[in-house]
Formats: structure tokens, sequence, C-alpha cells
């Protein structure tokens, strides 16, 4: 097994675009042609909540990775909330307008249990348990086809999360078991966004810090035909890390004064639904609202929306959001200019 060490999410990026360089091989897939590294690999991640990808290159959607966390942990089944935001997503939706293979779905209401709510009362009943694990693979569903249409246009590629108290520190700790997982867009994009997010909030209701975030992958590849892979494949990548340079780093997704993990869920749904309620969860508040109002003001005006980044109350995500607004006011200057 291969195993890719970082402190954070900008690392793991770069030290991972290294180890492809080093042991991946060309191989066929269902999706076109890629680099996979042919033995299984481990992600390490020490600080998981330094979970924002700022490479330009890669030029991740901090926007769609927030929006999307949210509709997991609404327990979101439908993707209309989330095809605002990446219309591309299209491509994983059943005619039916539902995801099939739907990770907050499956956390919350797939298999007749809640398995969040259920982890974290193990937990906190006894921190060493072995037994606070959340199915995501569903044998009954995910090993056949299904009747009625030719396939399904998306199974669960994370199939099941493991945790562990750590016996000294007394940390958290959260290994993902996962088939297969494409670097760019799923390991080091938006699996580490919302993965290591269902890590902070497990730790926070349970009590314990946050510890080390963990991927074990039996498939690990690169799409060749990727712009990005293409820029990047077998170059020098230098990790894009401000994380040291941003003050007061950190914004909770929920403090200890808050209601809980039920109530953050039920804000989930009130957020993607579109209710308006006064008493939400700050983070939810203070972080998703803002970023929903700037997210909807740049299609009247890139300045305006970057303007107000400012009422973002989480320094990496508003930093992150400033940067990718202000690519796409260059581009389109530059393209009007082309025109002109």
């Amino acid at each position: 097994m291969i195993e890719i060490q970082a402190y954070n999410v900008p690392q793991l990026y770069a030290e991972g675009m290294s180890v492809f360089h080093m042991y991946a091989m060309e191989a066929p897939s269902r999706n076109g042609p890629v680099y996979t590294i042919p033995d299984p690999v481990e992600l390490v991640i020490q600080n998981p909540k330094q979970r924002v990808l700022f490479d330009p290159v890669r030029d991740a959607n901090p926007f769609f990775h927030v929006m999307e966390a949210i509709w997991m942990f609404s327990g979101g089944y439908y993707a209309k909330f989330l095809l605002e935001f990446n219309k591309g997503y299209a491509k994983y939706v059943e005619p039916s307008g539902e995801v099939h293979g739907a990770y907050g779905a499956r956390w919350l209401w797939h298999f007749g249990k809640e398995q969040i709510r259920e982890v974290i009362k193990i937990l906190r009943e006894d921190p060493h348990s072995r037994q606070a694990v959340i199915q995501m693979w569903d044998a009954s569903r995910d090993l056949s086809k299904p009747i009625g249409i030719p396939d399904y246009k998306d199974r669960p590629c994370n199939t099941q999360i493991c945790f562990r108290t750590r016996p000294q520190s007394g940390r958290l700790d959260m290994t993902v078991f996962n088939r297969s997982n494409d670097f760019v867009w799923g390991a080091a994009g938006a699996n580490a966004v919302h993965m290591t997010m269902l890590h902070e909030i497990v730790a926070t209701c349970t009590g314990q810090p946050v510890g080390t975030y963990r991927v074990v992958t039996n498939n690990l590849h690169l799409y060749k035909d990727l712009p990005v892979v293409k820029k990047e494949y077998g170059k020098l990548v230098v990790p894009v890390d401000p994380y040291h340079d941003i003050m007061g780093l950190h914004f909770p997704l929920l403090s200890e004064h808050e209601g809980g993990w039920e109530e953050f869920s039920r804000d989930c749904a009130r957020f993607v639904n579109g209710v308006q309620v006064n008493n939400r969860t700050g983070w939810l508040a203070r972080v998703a609202e803002p970023m929903l109002a700037v997210w909807r003001l740049r299609e009247q005006d890139y300045a305006l929306a970057i303007n107000s980044t400012h009422n973002i109350a989480a320094p990496d995500w508003r930093m992150a959001c400033v940067q990718w607004l202000t690519r796409r006011q260059v581009s389109k200057v530059a393209l009007g200019a082309a025109g002109a």
C-alpha cells in the first residue's frame, strides 16, 4: 500500500500529484483513460479542519463544495438544489431527478437508520467503541443493475466510515473506505470537504478534538483528458497553502452552546428548501448564507459579488470565494477586450 501524508488538503493535493508521477500507470475506464496507482492507497490528513483547496489551476468551486455538503447533511436525494452551483453534476442524476448514490440520504435515512445520530450516541456512551461505523454501500441495490433503466448513473464510491478515539490523546480519528476515487475531483476535492466536515461534526457532538482523517482507496486515479490533469500531471506542483497566513482561521461548524447534530441537520434541510428562519446554527447563518448571497450576486456583477464576500465569516472560505470569483472576472474582462 502506498501512503500519501499531508498536514492539510492544499498539501495533500500537491503531494498526491507528485506521487502519481512516481507510481501511476495508464489504464482504461468506463469514463475514459486514466492514470492509476496500481496498489491501494492510504491518504492521511493531520488537520482535516484545513479543508479548502486554493490551487488556481485546479480552480475548485468553493460554492459548490459548501452547498453539496449542506445538501448531504440535510439527507438530500434530489439534485435540483445542487444543479444551481454545478450544472455538470447532471451526469450523475437519474431521469427522476434522484442521485442514486447520494451520501447524505444513506447517512440519514436510506437504511432505515439515522446513522450519524447513532454513531454520536455510541461514542458519547463509549468513546473507545469500535462499533461506530457508517455504511454507504448497499449490496441489495448497488451490486445489481436496476430494472427499467440501463444502469444507475452513480453508485457510492466511498463505501464505509469508521471512527476511532486515539488512546492517549483522546482525539477522534475517522477512516473512510473507498472502492474507486478520482483524486482531482473527489479525494482532494469535494470528498475532502464533506467528509472532513462530517468528521468535525461527529467530534464536536461527542466532545472530542478532531484527530486524523484517513481514506483507504482500492483504486486512486486521474482522468487523463481533464484539462487540469493535462496542465499539472508530471510537473512539480507546489502547495498553494495560505492557511498559516489566515488569522482567525477556523470557523467551527458547531459550537458547544448550539443544539447539536439534530439542529444542524434540520437547519441544513431548511437551507436547502429555502425556508427562512432566524435561529439557524451559526455556521449556516454566518458562512453558508452569505456564500449563497454572493453566488447569486455574481450573476449580476462580479465586482459586486467580490465586495460582498466580507460577510463570509470563515476566513478560508472567504479567501477561496474571492479568488474563484476574481479569476472569472479577469476572464470575462479579457474575453470582452478580445471581442472589442
